[in-house]
């Protein structure tokens, strides 16, 4: 995951986010943290990996390459690309499950 919004989420359903590519929100990671990142991914047998899409998807295409690692789809926890509404949280909350599931049940 980009960085480390779903903590809540990933824990009610009880998944493992192995890393987050950002630290914070004030500065794009450097060369020593993707490196890092790439071995936290491997020693953590992680599955899949998500670019989120207000961020360089770059990035994850970076770390997932050379790796058994796929790359699912873009999460969107902001709600950007969705209409305003009374319906806006569910359809987040039921976009992000969908982009979890869609790669974490492709094993």
């Amino acid at each position: 995951m980009f960085h480390d919004a779903y903590g809540y989420f990933a824990a009610h359903y009880g998944l493992d986010v192995a890393a987050t590519v950002a630290i914070g929100d004030a500065s794009a990671p450097g060369a020593a943290r993707l490196s890092a990142l790439r071995e936290e991914l491997a020693a953590e047998g992680a599955i899949c990996i998500f670019p989120e899409v207000q961020h360089d998807p770059k990035l994850v295409a970076q770390l997932a390459e050379g790796t058994p690692v796929k790359i699912g789809a873009p999460l969107d926890p902001q709600g950007a690309q969705l209409e305003p509404g009374a319906g806006l949280y569910a359809e987040l909350l039921t976009g992000l499950a969908t982009a979890l599931t869609d790669c974490l049940g492709e094993r």
